[in-house]
C-alpha cells in the first residue's frame, strides 16, 4: 500500500491563483483538457489571471502522481529551516524544523485529487454512535469560521502487537456540512466515542457487490449485497428475494430466510458454494457485475433508504439503490413492489433515471438534497424524504 506523506491541511478561503508568465497554450477549465495538457499550458480565470499547469499537476489529474514520494519536487529552504515544496500553484507541502509536515491545498480540485489518493490507498473507518448505528462520518460543530477548510492528520494506533496508520479528516463547510471521517491502512475497523475517549474495534463485515451466475441451469441468476447488509437474490424464474445478511467470516455470507454462500475468489473468477435452507449444497460460478462510475454522490446514494415523509402508502417502504444499477422497492407488507434499473440522468448527478423494462422506456427523479443520512427528491406527486433504513 502506498503511504500518505505527512499531515494534510486543505483550505479554500477565496479563489487564489498567482499570475504567471505565459509559457504555453490556453486550455479550457475542464478535467479532460487538464489531463491532456502540457506543462506551461494555462487556464484563463474570470479575474484575468492565468493558472499555469505544472508537470506534477498534470500527473495528479491523470492519477499517476506519487504522493508518497515528494523528493523530486522543487524545493525552497527558508531562513528558519522550514522546507517548502511547490507541487502546483494550488498545492504546497511544508516540512517544519520540529518534524511536522503539512500539505496546503488552495482549490477544491487539489483537495479532490488528494482525497482520491487517500480513498484508493486507505480503508474508510465507519463511525459507531452511542445507539450502535454505523455512519460514514460524524457531524461536528464548526470552530467559529464558515470558510471551506479540511484538516487531514495521520496517527498510529495499535492492538498491542500490530500498528496501523489512521488518517483523521476534519472537514468544515464541505458541501455545507461539518464532519469527521477516518481512513485506516487496514480494512474492517470502526471508531466511536466512549465519554471523551476514542475507541476502535473490528467492524461488522459487509460487501458491496453484485455477482451474476454463469452456471447453466442454475436456479438463481444473481446475488447482490450492499454495505447496509441487505441482499437481493434473483431466481432464474424471476422470483426476487430480499433480506438481511451477515458474514461470520470473510468467505461466508448468511442470507436470512434463504441460505448460506461460501465464496472462493481467484482474480476475476468467483466460485460459490450455495446451501439453500433445508436443501443440499450446489456449486455455482459467477462474474462480478459492472459498477457505475465512482463518485461521492454514488457513495452517498447507493444504499438502503427508508421513506419517512411522502404519500401515506409509501411511509416505511425501503428503497435500495446499488452501485451496479439495481433499483428495488420493498413494501412494508414484506413484498417486493419494484425491481428495476437506475442510473444518473447526466454528469451533474442531480437526477436519477429509472426503467422498468430494460431501458425501453424510462423516467427520472430530481434530487433536492443528498447527505450521508438524509435524502430528498421530488416526484410528480410531491417531495419524498428518506433516511438510511438501518436507522
Amino acid at each position: 500500500m502506498k503511504k500518505w506523506a505527512g499531515v494534510l491541511i486543505g483550505m479554500l478561503l477565496i479563489p487564489f491563483v498567482l499570475s504567471a508568465q505565459e509559457t504555453g497554450n490556453e486550455i479550457p477549465n475542464q478535467a479532460d483538457a487538464i489531463m491532456s495538457a502540457q506543462p506551461g499550458d494555462y487556464i484563463l480565470l474570470p479575474s484575468g489571471k492565468k493558472y499555469v499547469l505544472t508537470k506534477e499537476e498534470i500527473m495528479i489529474a491523470n492519477g499517476t502522481f506519487g504522493y508518497e514520494n515528494l523528493a523530486a519536487i522543487p524545493t525552497e529552504t527558508r531562513a528558519d529551516g522550514t522546507v517548502k515544496k511547490t507541487i502546483s500553484q494550488a498545492h504546497e507541502f511544508f516540512i517544519y524544523p520540529d518534524g511536522r509536515t503539512v500539505h496546503v491545498l488552495k482549490t477544491r480540485a487539489a483537495l479532490d485529487y488528494s482525497l482520491r489518493f487517500i480513498q484508493e490507498n486507505y480503508y474508510l473507518m465507519r463511525y459507531l454512535d452511542s445507539s450502535g448505528v454505523l455512519h460514514d462520518s460524524k457531524p461536528i460543530d464548526p470552530p467559529g469560521f464558515y470558510v471551506f477548510r479540511v484538516f487531514v492528520q495521520s496517527e498510529t494506533i495499535t492492538n498491542g502487537s500490530d500498528k496501523f496508520e489512521v488518517l483523521v479528516i476534519n472537514a468544515y463547510n464541505y458541501e455545507g456540512e461539518n464532519f469527521t471521517t477516518k481512513y485506516c491502512s487496514v480494512p474492517n475497523l470502526v471508531w466511536g466515542l466512549v465519554s471523551s475517549e476514542v475507541f476502535y474495534k473490528t467492524a461488522v463485515r459487509s460487501i458491496n457487490e453484485k455477482w451474476e451466475i454463469t452456471t447453466p441451469g442454475s436456479a438463481f441468476s444473481s446475488f447482490e449485497f450492499n454495505r447496509d447488509r441487505n441482499y437481493i437474490a434473483i431466481e432464474s424464474a424471476g422470483r426476487v428475494h430480499f433480506g438481511r445478511y451477515f458474514m461470520p467470516a470473510e468467505d461466508t455470507i448468511n442470507m436470512e430466510n434463504l441460505g448460506v454462500l461460501k465464496v472462493n475468489e481467484d482474480k476475476d473468477e468467483i466460485n460459490l458454494s450455495f446451501i439453500p435452507d433445508g436443501e443440499t449444497e450446489v456449486s455455482l460460478a459467477a462474474t462480478r457485475a459492472e459498477k457505475l462510475p465512482e463518485s461521492r454522490e454514488l457513495d452517498l446514494f447507493t444504499r438502503s433508504w427508508k421513506v419517512v415523509k411522502g404519500p401515506d402508502a409509501w411511509i416505511g417502504c425501503i428503497y435500495l439503490f446499488s452501485n451496479a444499477g439495481t433499483y428495488l422497492v420493498y413494501a412494508i407488507d414484506g413484498s417486493v413492489n419494484t425491481l428495476s434499473h437506475w442510473k444518473w440522468l447526466n454528469d451533474g448527478r442531480e437526477e436519477w433515471e429509472f426503467s422498468h423494462d430494460d431501458w425501453q422506456s424510462s423516467g427520472y427523479v430530481k434530487i433536492e438534497e443528498l447527505r450521508e443520512n438524509y435524502l430528498k427528491w421530488v416526484e410528480r406527486i410531491g417531495p419524498v424524504e428518506l433516511i438510511p433504513a438501518s436507522n
